[in-house]
């Protein structure tokens, strides 16, 4: 598909196939860029599906290719992002945030939850 960070994320989703982070959720997330790019996550009870059909969605989300870039390298938080109005979602929002446990986590965020953790153990 492509090099870019977005197209790589979903390729990589798309390889787990089957994932304890999707829970027992059911619905199809249609993620829709700005520059025509469209994709399809599908949770089915653990399953996960990745395409790149239009396919119907209990969830649509719309951004530009920045902040979806910015989500899928752990830049920038899905969750915060939709507050903001970086990015619109209509129907099912709660699949955009499984959705969001498929993202990584912040560079340095490990570090901070290892330092967090080691005081609270003292």
């Amino acid at each position: 598909m492509g090099n870019d960070p977005t197209s790589m994320f979903f390729e990589r989703l798309e390889e787990c196939g089957a994932e304890s982070r999707a829970g027992r959720v059911r619905g199809t997330v249609r993620v829709e860029v700005e520059d025509g790019e469209r994709w399809c996550v599908t949770f089915d009870r653990g399953a996960l599906g990745v395409s790149r059909d239009v396919l119907d969605a209990e969830c649509v989300v719309r951004t530009d290719r920045a902040t979806l870039d910015g989500m899928v390298e752990g830049r920038v938080n899905a969750t915060a992002a939709l507050l903001r109005g970086l990015v619109q979602a209509e129907g099912d929002v709660e699949l955009l945030i499984y959705l969001q446990r498929f993202f990584p986590s912040p560079p340095g965020a490990d570090d901070v939850v290892a330092a967090t953790v080691g005081r609270g153990a003292r």
